[in-house]
């Protein structure tokens, strides 16, 4: 079960070369006071320098776009949609590469990785 989390978590997650990670705080959060929010922060998974998110606000019209375009799921639009925004190659388990997600990719110049379990 957590190797199927962690392959749902990497699917959303693009790898970024300029060696920055871009943080994203969701307002209930980012209101809290400093001290409540370190040993918060310190339960989550810090990610290595090369990875970077975006927030889905940012994404979500060009997700939509691309689902329609392309038929793909929610996922792969944000994968794809996350990859254009940060000019970059999505990673993911060979197990979750699909069709549609290759003929998008393809299509819009996105190369694509695939990582053995």
């Amino acid at each position: 079960q957590v190797a199927r989390c962690l392959r749902e978590r990497a699917a959303r997650l693009v790898r970024h070369g300029h060696g920055s990670v871009a943080h994203h705080r969701a307002p209930p959060l980012a209101a809290l006071d400093e001290s409540v929010q370190a040993p918060f922060r310190q339960h989550h998974v810090a990610l290595p320098d090369d990875i970077a998110t975006v927030p889905i606000r940012d994404l979500s019209w060009r997700m939509a776009v691309l689902k329609d375009r392309f038929r793909i799921s929610t996922l792969v639009g944000e994968a794809l949609a996350s990859a254009e925004t940060l000019q970059a190659t999505i990673a993911l388990d060979v197990a979750d590469v699909g069709t549609q997600m290759r003929i998008a990719a393809d299509e819009l110049g996105i190369r694509v990785v695939t990582i053995a379990n």
